[in-house]
């Protein structure tokens, strides 16, 4: 499982190091996807075929045209682990997630997944949900 956030750095070659605690699921490889939202979305390839089989049982439903597949596969990378640990984003990972090398990404946990954000992008995404699920104001004070 995939949980919580962790920054890193993109070396010259776009190559960033995995959180240590995600590498143990991964088995050397990974499929990473260009999201719609602005990040890359990162799967383990057990979840990624269940991914595609799902969408595939859309299709076959007639909820979602032919070439819905088509766009996922177009839209995802298949990425080895090297010896470190480390990923290599493709140029056109780094520009779909306006990530430049030398600069720090955010990995963030999605139980099943993980994302990996450019940190300002992520710190919108993660205002707007603080927005719709506003906390709870507790009152401890009438426990004295």
């Amino acid at each position: 499982m995939f949980v919580g956030e962790f920054v890193r750095s993109i070396d010259a070659n776009g190559r960033v190091a995995l959180p240590a605690t995600f590498l143990h699921s991964l088995d050397g490889e990974c499929y990473l996807r260009r999201h719609p939202q602005g990040s890359l979305s990162v799967r383990t390839s057990t979840e990624y075929r269940a991914e595609a089989d799902a969408l595939r049982g859309r299709i076959r439903a007639g909820e979602l045209p032919d070439h819905a597949l088509d766009a996922l596969g177009a839209a995802t990378t298949r990425v080895a682990i090297d010896k470190q640990g480390r990923v290599t984003l493709d140029a056109e990972a780094l520009e779909h997630a306006a990530i430049r090398p030398g600069a720090e990404v955010t990995f963030v946990g999605n139980v099943f997944a993980f994302s990996i954000w450019r940190p300002s992008r992520y710190r919108t995404v993660k205002a707007e949900i603080a927005d719709a699920e506003p906390a709870r104001a507790w009152n401890d004070e009438d426990d004295d």
